[in-house]
């Protein structure tokens, strides 16, 4: 309750990754956190629902042929959509966009606070409700816009404001001492940052067993590039901190401006530069004619 800024990343539904392994899919359950009520009270809630978009990264599948060695296949994975930041605000602005999976969305429910949307799914969504299923079967199916028709989704948002406290209600323990005289109820004039999957801040690994390695933030092994996570994470903890004016230094573009051939041609200029190229040379010549005269008078 005094004012301090918090990033939360929460996953808004989850799977069974045993049997996902196992069978190639699992249904979706929400995940159960007991955190609702107090994101609703700042007028936001996650929905327990599933985000596949058309603009997504990569997967490597394994394909067996009869008699034949096993391939892999490369083909669009609609669960790891390619979030898009906000340009026009200093957290987001130039940043890459950000390698995700399994994301919901982000309802704004009121304007008790001052929200700012960071980071969104593209113009070509899709929505699944709990319990539809994160399947392999969704692999190489047709990219229609008839299935992609939704709009970008919310997937982490900024709030800027006063924040009721989780405890405004909450009565004194028999057994608490150090209960403060003058309990505060609402927060200081803070920020928040709510996003909709902590995927975006979970490093890939290459190669498997004692030979693992963790890849940089936002790595993406099947493209090679390095998308924009970790700057988006950096960014975010800094304006949490209050450091909004290293974003803006750190944003800020130079600007390159050029003078006219008017301004640094003038006429009088084509004088200057004729002494400048001529000078030296009639100077070098006079040496040599003095030179030389000296040299015969001795």
């Amino acid at each position: 309750g005094g004012g301090g800024g918090i990033f939360w990343l929460v996953d808004g539904i989850k799977i069974n990754e045993d049997k996902f392994q196992t069978n190639g899919e699992s249904p979706t359950i929400k995940n159960e956190l007991n955190i609702d009520n107090l994101l609703l009270s700042w007028g936001v809630k996650i929905n327990a629902v599933t985000v596949q978009d058309r603009q997504c990264t990569p997967i490597r599948i394994a394909t067996q042929n009869s008699g034949a060695k096993g391939t892999y296949n490369t083909l669009p994975w609609f669960f790891a959509p390619l979030l898009q930041p906000n340009t026009k605000n200093p957290i987001t602005a130039h940043l890459s966009p950000l390698k995700s999976e399994m994301v919901s969305s982000i309802s704004v429910l009121s304007n008790k606070m001052h929200a700012t949307e960071l980071l969104s799914t593209s113009n070509e969504s899709h929505i699944l409700q709990t319990p539809e299923a994160v399947s392999l079967k969704y692999l190489g199916m047709p990219t229609t816009k008839k299935y992609f028709s939704q709009p970008s989704q919310p997937i982490a948002i900024l709030l800027e404001g006063r924040f009721p406290s989780a405890y405004a209600h909450a009565s004194r323990p028999s057994d608490c001492k150090d209960w403060p005289l003058e309990k505060r109820n609402i927060s200081k004039p803070t920020r928040q940052i709510v996003a909709a999957s902590a995927s975006i801040i979970q490093n890939e690994w290459s190669n498997e067993g004692e030979q693992s390695q963790p890849l940089p933030l936002g790595y993406d092994q099947l493209t090679g590039q390095r998308l924009g996570n970790q700057d988006f994470i950096v960014n975010a903890v800094n304006y949490l901190a209050g450091n909004g004016s290293w974003l803006q230094m750190r944003n800020k573009k130079s600007k390159v401006r050029l003078l006219s051939k008017e301004s640094v041609m003038p006429k009088r200029l084509v004088h200057w530069q004729a002494l400048n190229i001529g000078g030296p040379i009639l100077a070098i010549v006079l040496i040599c004619v003095l030179m030389g005269y000296l040299h015969k008078k001795e």
